[in-house]
């Protein structure tokens, strides 16, 4: 996710986002907000002003949910509403959540300079307490699993009175309708709106409310917002095989997916083609495979590779260690592999991490740090960086995994955010993907493909 604390905010009391309103991102780079930006801010502005004037009653009016095509600057926006809406007449704090579990070194590394944010990796609550009592911090910036612990902490009859606004940026994955209710048992004078760059089924509305705004992929595309994408599809090394018994073709195509030749064939074509896509490794680049097995492999061929031609390849390889989101069973086999991995990075960069516990989590934002920095290659990922990470430094994403249309949408967004640097993000794609594309770019949409 991208995050942009440092703002100047001209004196106007009004429900329209000021004329001078800029923020600043880690690099000391000047940010204006979109027409589509302003006015998504401006809705919730709104909203949340006629819900503040009716502090004192029973219940408050509900929020909603905006929507953006991702790569269109949702955080930025969402931030920017938070902000705004902290300056309200009558809103007495202003909370902006991030899910812990999506954050990268770019916005711990923003939300560090800013005075009163409490967003980082830990869970600890010895700042957020007093801050979230205390009448003159009125904008918190925090994640929602902070939020958790504080609200363990209470004892079971209190609660915040005052009129409070929570602004969600991405959180849906973490959050549901009961977690819901307890934020507005503890907040019960509290309204909630939602960022999101993903489709809100029909059970997510039970608690992110209505649509108040959306900026679709059609209208970024036509507004040119986000860079144009160049698909190719490299299948020919695809094998498939045809038993007519159900299980033993799934079984043997499975087997086929991961098998070292078939490994060994895409990732020549990788080492092959790498400078040419990221421009003689002028940006990064990420490779999205299956599960930990298919990671393995690859990466055990890559630096087969590498040592085979002498090449200065620089690669890393991360997964989601969460237990909810690992499918795999964690056998020595595995553990050894993520030894291999933290040791080479550790031998190349001169780091300590682990692929235990907090230390993995310090390692992967590390990762993080330097992909954005252009000091990662090629990154190898089992699920992670392809919905919350987002660098201007990376241009090309290789597939070689199944994936869902809207997972699909959401990891391409990851190479199309406009840059003066680049012209195009490139996809090239070692499954048949076909489908979930036409599903998710409409007819205008400006992509290049190649087979």
């Amino acid at each position: 996710m991208n995050s942009f604390p440092f703002f100047r905010l001209p004196d106007q009391d009004s429900l329209t986002v000021p004329e001078g309103f800029t923020l600043e991102d880690w690099e000391g780079k000047t940010i204006y907000l979109r027409p589509y930006q302003r006015e998504a801010v401006e809705v919730i502005l709104q909203s949340a002003s006629r819900t503040s004037s009716r502090f004192g009653l029973p219940s408050v009016v509900p929020g909603g949910f905006v929507q953006f095509a991702p790569g269109t600057g949702k955080t930025l926006t969402a931030f920017s509403a938070a902000l705004l809406v902290s300056q309200l007449p009558g809103v007495k704090k202003a909370f902006y959540l991030v899910n812990r579990n999506g954050l990268n070194w770019r916005a711990v590394r923003n939300f560090e300079r800013l005075e009163n944010s409490f967003i980082d990796l830990g869970l600890g609550i010895e700042k957020l307490l007093p801050a979230i009592h205390k009448p003159e911090i009125v904008l918190i910036p925090t994640t929602l699993q902070k939020l958790d612990v504080f609200m363990r902490s209470l004892r079971d009859f209190d609660s915040i009175k005052k009129h409070c606004v929570f602004i969600y940026d991405d959180c849906q994955s973490a959050l549901n309708s009961d977690r819901k209710a307890i934020i507005e048992r503890v907040f019960p004078n509290s309204q909630h709106y939602f960022f999101t760059s993903a489709a809100v089924p029909e059970f997510e509305r039970s608690f992110c409310g209505e649509e108040l705004y959306s900026y679709t992929l059609s209208q970024a595309l036509k507004d040119e917002n986000i860079l144009p994408l160049q698909i190719e599809y490299e299948l020919n090394q695809n094998v498939r095989t045809r038993s007519g018994i159900p299980e033993v073709d799934a079984l043997n195509e499975c087997r086929a997916m991961i098998s070292p030749t078939r490994i060994h064939v895409i990732a020549k074509k990788i080492f092959k083609t790498i400078s040419q896509k990221t421009e003689n490794q002028r940006f990064g680049s990420i490779l999205a495979v299956e599960d930990e097995l298919s990671a393995m492999n690859y990466y055990v061929e890559l630096l087969r590779q590498i040592r085979k031609t002498g090449r200065d390849l620089r690669i890393a390889a991360v997964y989601d260690s969460t237990p909810k989101t690992r499918k795999t069973v964690v056998d020595r086999r595995r553990r050894d592999f993520w030894e291999l991995v933290t040791e080479d990075y550790n031998a190349r960069f001169g780091t300590s991490f682990s692929s235990i516990g907090a230390r993995f989590q310090e390692y992967v934002l590390d990762v993080s740090r330097r992909l954005t920095l252009g000091e990662i290659d090629l990154l190898l990922v089992v699920n992670p960086f392809l919905t919350s990470f987002t660098t201007a430094n990376l241009n090309t994403l290789w597939l070689d995994c199944d994936i869902s249309s809207d997972s699909l949408l959401q990891a391409f967004s990851r190479i199309n955010r406009l840059t003066t640097q680049k012209k195009t993000g490139n996809v090239v794609c070692f499954r048949d993907l076909r489908g979930q594309v036409k599903d998710v770019f409409p007819p205008e949409a400006r992509i290049l493909v190649r087979r």
